[in-house]
């Protein structure tokens, strides 16, 4: 060998360094012997500089290792100097064959290039093609040293999480259709597949709470209506202002109307103890149900709107179409109706004796039966009462008690307009029964008061319900067709509906302006 066996220092022909420069064991470059250090035809370049590029592209380390002779045994020395050079650090004693890059530089590098050489053909070909996207960096030794501090989501690569990390940004599918030569802005680690991405999770969390909160209306909407009994304490059992006094001999005792209010509120007379009396004569809606039909047991639906419980005690007939004489008789119908509540009355008596036994024998002196239950329910609705209004208070002296709108509505009520024919009284309704062509279908009219009488006169007659209480007790009419007291006003000022027979002959239409409209209905709320 040149220079002899004890030579510590040889010179390399390495491509980019003249023959004068020798590698030192610590990287510096010192003049050969006989050769004065000065410019040669090759240009010096320091080693931090020939380091730089060695490690950003891996085809001129390669072609460095080729040209140090790694393969020969005999060159051992040179290969140490060579190691030095690629690795900028003390030759390594290890063999030639085991020294590498840093596997940390090479997979920065794999980073930037996915397709080894592929910086040099974007460099040469960058003209043609026009600018570069953001991802495409024509100086790889920037980017290099960028994602050596950083990483490709600035994060330290040197973690051992992130290598697992890295390692699936450069491998698989995740370089695009067209394999890793395609250099393709790397996925989150959050977007990998199996795991959803932040995003994802997000609307995947709203989704199941729209469907959460879907199912929960559901449920409520099918959940039976209970009613809480909010009314006073006790009861008032004095005759409101505008009712007749003549009332007051058939109020019941505090003991029956305690008893009747609790059994109201109480499901314990439901087949299923699903419903209660409160369910369908719900006191927020004036003691009447807001929807045109209300609902019983397994999804059954009653034939006719809920009337209002308010002034019952003052009544003669009951339900629309009459079919009870008695306000005692009224309160068992629902009880054992299938449609409504569907529990036989000897069933609901003997959940009453097991559980309303002391109550019966503290209100009535005897165990409960059929009587005294129709009686404590009865007793509580009687004292159901409405009256003391503004138009009470108005006829008594106060006439303060309606505005002017208010004074002009009663005054067509009472006179023009002719609703007093059918609603007059203390309870302004004359407890008769009437055809107004309400419900008709196909140009006939329904039974109403002619189920009950077999009369073929009472065709589509139905009872007239009070006026007490109108604005809490909407829908309107025994089939809830009108919504508004408005609505009611303009059914009555059409024209009379022509081949239907047996209507009430006072039956005609309302010659009402739009202004009288507004001032009758503003007359009708404070009732």
């Amino acid at each position: 060998m040149r220079g002899g066996g004890a030579a510590r220092h040889r010179t390399g022909r390495v491509r980019g360094l003249p023959r004068s420069v020798p590698v030192g064991r610590r990287g510096r470059s010192q003049p050969a012997p006989g050769h004065a250090p000065g410019p040669d035809r090759h240009r010096t370049r320091d080693l931090r500089a020939l380091r730089t590029r060695v490690g950003a592209n891996p085809r001129r380390s390669t072609r460095l290792r080729g040209r140090c002779g790694d393969r020969d045994p005999r060159t051992a020395p040179r290969r140490a100097e060579c190691g030095a050079l690629r690795l900028g650090t003390r030759a390594s004693r290890r063999p030639a064959s085991r020294l590498r890059a840093p596997r940390r530089r090479r997979r920065d590098h794999r980073l930037v290039h996915p397709d080894p050489g592929r910086a040099a053909r974007d460099r040469t070909g960058a003209r043609d093609r026009g600018p570069l996207p953001r991802d495409r960096v024509l100086r790889p030794r920037v980017q290099a040293r960028a994602l050596r501090r950083r990483g490709p989501r600035g994060d330290d690569l040197g973690a051992p999480g992130d290598r697992v990390r890295s390692r699936a940004l450069r491998t698989g599918p995740l370089h695009g259709e067209r394999g890793l030569g395609r250099p393709v802005r790397p996925l989150k680690p959050r977007s990998l597949p199996g795991r959803p991405s932040r995003d994802r999770r997000a609307v995947l969390a709203a989704l199941l709470a729209l469907a959460g909160l879907a199912i929960a209306a559901r449920a409520q909407e099918s959940a039976p209506r209970l009613p809480e009994d909010t009314l006073p304490r006790p009861l008032p059992r004095t005759i409101p202002l505008g009712l007749p006094d003549s009332l007051a001999d058939r109020l019941p005792t505090p003991e029956v109307a305690a008893l009747g209010r609790r059994l109201f509120f109480d499901p314990i007379l439901s087949r299923d103890r699903s419903l209660s009396c409160a369910s369908c004569h719900d006191p927020a809606h004036g003691f009447a149900d807001s929807a045109p039909f209300s609902s019983g047991i397994d999804g059954t639906s009653t034939t006719r709107n809920t009337p209002t419980l308010f002034n019952l005690a003052f009544g003669r007939h009951f339900f629309w179409d009459g079919r009870a004489r008695s306000l005692e008789e009224q309160v068992l119908v629902p009880i054992a109706n299938e449609a409504e509540m569907a529990l036989a009355i000897p069933d609901a008596l003997a959940r009453l004796g097991a559980e309303y036994g002391a109550e019966f024998e503290h209100a009535f002196g005897g165990p409960a039966n059929a009587e005294r239950l129709a009686s404590a329910l009865a007793g509580f609705v009687r004292l159901l009462l409405r009256g003391d209004r503004p138009v009470d208070r108005f006829r008594a002296g106060d006439l303060a008690a309606l505005d002017p709108t208010e004074r002009a509505g009663l005054w067509l009520f009472e006179s023009r307009a002719g609703c007093w024919r059918c609603h007059d009284g203390a309870n302004f309704s004359d407890e008769g029964f009437h055809a107004t062509g309400i419900g008709a279908r196909n140009g006939e009219l329904e039974d109403g008061r002619a189920a009950v009488t077999g009369d073929p006169a009472d065709r589509g007659r139905f009872k007239t319900p009070t006026l007490r209480g109108l604005s809490l007790t909407a829908p309107y009419m025994h089939d809830g067709s009108l919504a508004t007291i408005e609505d009611v006003i303009e059914f009555y000022r059409r024209p009379v509906p022509e081949g239907l027979e047996g209507l009430d002959p006072r039956l005609l239409p309302l010659e009402l302006s739009d202004g009288d409209a507004e001032r009758l209905a503003a007359f009708l709320r404070t009732l």
